[in-house]
């Protein structure tokens, strides 16, 4: 399992993301900050999709 955080990945908190694969972090990542932005948090960016 690895391990990297929210800002491992260039976004603003130390939230923890895991998974098997790089693309599972990556996957986490996303809902995480597609979350805080529906939760109204203006310092998270959107996540861009590729």
């Amino acid at each position: 399992m690895k391990t990297m955080t929210c800002q491992d990945l260039g976004g603003p908190c130390q939230l923890a993301h895991r998974g098997n694969t790089a693309d599972e972090i990556i996957k986490a990542q996303d809902r995480h900050l597609k979350e805080m932005v529906a939760g109204g948090d203006e310092s998270t960016p959107p996540p861009t999709t590729t």
